[in-house]
């Protein structure tokens, strides 16, 4: 199973089609929407959504926008002990396209990591300069995470990672990460 996590604030206009996109993949797919009380109704339609999908849609509603980082560790915190065998995380907002999905999850075969990345040869940027720039902060302070590692999310360690690291879900001791353009 492939866990896809997705936050959410104001995305009521993109998350029936993100959804529907997802679920025309050949893959099989359980999707948690964390929606942080978006004043658009984007919960309220989660919700419909996730009626509508007998239970491979699950909605996770927060009081406040609380930021894009903690809703992904909430998230993440949720498809690990759900026992996810793969986890993707994506945008809401249309930016990541579902069609790169069912490579990546090929791809995943043969790797611990597969990275979708706007940064890497034959992607393209669709951001304005401050989006840009803002990504490139976040990339420079996610890095060093990813590499030198960080306290586990969960209080048990990750069978065959080696230590903790920033998504404890491993098949595995192979350590070649992939990346594609996305």
């Amino acid at each position: 199973m492939v866990f896809i996590v997705l936050p959410t604030y104001n995305e009521s206009k993109n998350l029936p089609t993100l959804i529907s996109r997802l679920f025309d993949l050949p893959l099989p797919l359980q999707v948690l929407v964390v929606d942080d009380n978006s004043p658009d109704g984007t919960g309220a339609i989660a919700n419909l959504i996730a009626a509508q999908y007998g239970g491979r849609v699950r909605v996770l509603h927060r009081e406040r926008k609380a930021g894009l980082g903690p809703a992904y560790l909430a998230g993440l915190r949720i498809a690990i002990d759900s026992g996810a065998d793969l986890i993707a995380q994506m945008d809401a907002d249309l930016s990541h396209d579902p069609d790169f999905l069912t490579s990546m999850v090929r791809k995943a075969k043969d790797s611990d990591l597969v990275l979708g990345s706007r940064y890497i040869a034959g992607a393209v940027l669709r951001y304005p300069g401050p989006r840009i720039a803002r990504r490139y902060l976040a990339l420079a302070i996610f890095m060093p995470v990813l590499f030198w590692g960080c306290p586990s999310m969960t209080s048990r360690p990750a069978s065959g990672c080696g230590g903790p690291r920033p998504w404890p879900v491993c098949h595995s001791t192979r350590s070649k990460p992939t990346a594609m353009p996305f």
